[in-house]
């Protein structure tokens, strides 16, 4: 990826992010992370995207991998 390229990514990125929606859904996380806790996993259909850990996601592949499983069993 050229450095231009790398400049129009960011621009794309930083316009799309922070939005009046995502700061509303950010002060909601919480409370909807709770609610799940409380009521359980929903047995609805569900596409959980899994990464490979690179680009500092914070989770190794391993990781990212057990996450669906565990939600899985959850439900």
């Amino acid at each position: 990826m050229t450095e231009y390229e790398k400049d129009i990514y960011k621009a794309i990125f930083y316009r799309r992010t922070a939005t009046s929606t995502m700061i509303q859904e950010m002060e909601y996380i919480k409370n909807n992370a709770k609610i799940v806790e409380e009521m359980g996993v929903p047995t609805v259909p569900m596409c959980l995207f899994v990464s490979n850990g690179s680009g500092g996601t914070g989770f190794d592949e391993e990781t990212w991998r057990q996450i669906p499983k565990k939600i899985h069993n959850k439900g």
